[in-house]
């Protein structure tokens, strides 16, 4: 229908899942430098910022869509509509810190501004410039629904609203924008689903009820994949059997490597239901050091942050008297497939499951270790199990993605989510304030308190870790505990043995 765009099944999840204490948007967290944020009077420049930022929106226009709803033989479903009413004011706002500015302040200003939902009534996204940082510093973050981008999207996005801090000139007012990478408007996602709308929401406008006819249309268009698709499996086995084959025993190979490591977790204490308060904690590496052990070990560096994720768990229930020696945490960890063509925002997002050991007393060989199940976990193509199984839920009815939303609520699957996003490969700057340090954040949701993300930039490794502090009250242990198995690795790891 025109103007309306569709969420696929995976995105309309995401709205399911959200609730008053489990808001459902990404979020980032980014510290400037003093410069072209701020006048000569230390004032933020907010007129400026949002005039830049309006400009710039006409590169993703997405960011000016709100949720609409409208009847379908399979439910209520979620679409974009371009709000007729966009207000470049309500989505870029200020917050003054709490004195004296520091970073304690800072994380409880953060904390405060993650615990809120996006107002669905309007596009789902906010930019808080959070002023009075010590050193003439400003703050930015960045709060995008996770119907509308997945964490490598947001990372984009920032790169197309910001400049290349080469290009920019502290004083003199944006400069002619050209994105790193180029890349088309972000478009709607093809595949056509949707998300019922929560209680008590009321997005500003509904589209036009379709009539019996055009339901029966759009119905028959959301099935269409499936023969459309058995057809071209088809042609594909005729044209190249081979590769055709082998792409089943790769998606099968997956699927039967997810079920063999063991669908249902260790059973922890950590896993609690989240509640509405959140609490942020900053972990800072430098990243050469980090490339260097794990090279040293034949490892990367998501599995460097695996080994320190495992390491935080095991102290926080060595701590609560729980027994972890042989034990291990299942850990989920979401891999960026990219979008293609005008499908390069949203959701395109599959996933890894890896055992990582708890309590190991030698954070080095558990590295090794480490590395290895992940190779396996590749070679045996869980990527393409777990994209294949999304792909599948795109097919499924409005009420049962709803109810497959809800049931994560009670999932014995997964310990933690833990996600490294590649940041952006050059600096970045803002009206020539430079970015010093940016801090991507996951939502939490069902019985997950903890979330551990990391982001590559400026020559750190920055980890910001969430959690729900009355389901974790002791996050200090867990974060100490990572520290501790980074600063190991660095200083101590050899090279895995040579085979004779």
């Amino acid at each position: 229908m025109t103007g309306l765009h569709s969420l696929s099944a995976l995105d309309s999840a995401f709205l399911a899942l959200e609730s008053d204490r489990t808001p459902m948007h990404y979020a980032s967290l980014g510290i400037f430098g003093g410069g072209g944020l701020t006048d000569a009077s230390g004032d933020l420049r907010l007129g400026a910022i949002r005039e830049l930022l309006e400009q710039r929106l006409a590169r993703v226009p997405a960011l000016r869509w709100k949720l609409a709803y409208r009847p379908s033989f399979s439910g209520a479903l979620a679409v974009w509509v371009e709000d007729p009413q966009f207000d470049i004011d309500h989505h870029v706002r200020v917050r003054p810190l709490a004195p004296p500015g520091d970073e304690p302040a800072l994380l409880d200003q953060t904390a405060e501004l993650l615990r809120a939902p996006i107002d669905r009534a309007h596009p789902l996204w906010e930019l808080w410039f959070l002023t009075g940082l010590s050193g003439g510093r400003v703050a930015v973050l960045e709060k995008i629904h996770h119907s509308l981008a997945d964490g490598l999207a947001g990372v984009e996005i920032a790169t197309l609203l910001f400049d290349a801090a080469a290009d920019a000139a502290a004083d003199a007012g944006p400069p002619p924008y050209s994105p790193p990478h180029p890349r088309p408007p972000m478009a709607a996602p093809s595949p056509p689903a949707g998300s019922s709308p929560p209680a008590g929401s009321s997005p500003a406008q509904s589209p036009p009820t379709p009539t019996p006819a055009v339901r029966v249309l759009e119905e028959l268009e959301r099935v269409a994949p499936i023969p459309a698709h058995a057809v071209s499996l088809a042609l594909g086995q005729a044209r190249h059997p081979f590769r055709t084959t082998s792409d089943g025993i790769s998606v099968a190979r997956g699927l039967w490597s997810i079920m063999a490591g063991g669908l249902i977790a260790p059973r922890h204490r950590l896993n609690r239901a989240v509640g509405s308060e959140r609490r942020l904690v900053l972990v800072r590496q430098p990243l050469e050091e980090i490339h260097r052990a794990a090279a040293q070990a034949g490892a990367t560096v998501n599995d460097v942050l695996l080994v320190a994720t495992g390491t935080g768990i095991g102290d926080l229930l060595r701590g609560r008297g729980e027994r972890v020696d042989g034990s291990e945490a299942q850990i989920l960890v979401p891999v960026g497939l990219g979008g293609t063509g005008t499908d390069q925002f949203g959701n395109h997002v599959s996933a890894l499951v890896v055992r990582v050991p708890l309590g190991a007393a030698d954070p080095g060989a558990c590295l090794q270790a480490v590395a290895r199940t992940t190779a396996l976990r590749k070679h045996q193509h869980q990527a393409a199990a777990a994209g294949a199984i999304a792909a599948a839920f795109s097919l499924v009815p409005q009420p049962v993605v709803d109810l497959v939303a809800r049931a994560v609520h009670h999932q014995p699957f997964v310990t933690v989510v833990v996600t490294n996003v590649p940041g952006p490969g050059i600096p970045l700057s803002a009206l020539g304030s430079p970015l010093l340090e940016a801090f991507p954040v996951l939502p939490l949701a069902g019985n997950l308190p903890v979330g551990i993300a990391a982001l590559s930039y400026g020559g750190q490794l920055s980890v910001g870790v969430l959690a729900d502090p009355d389901a974790c009250p002791d996050l200090d242990v867990l974060v100490a505990g990572m520290e501790r198995a980074f600063t190991s690795l660095r200083h101590d790891v050899t090279p895995p043995a040579t085979p004779v």
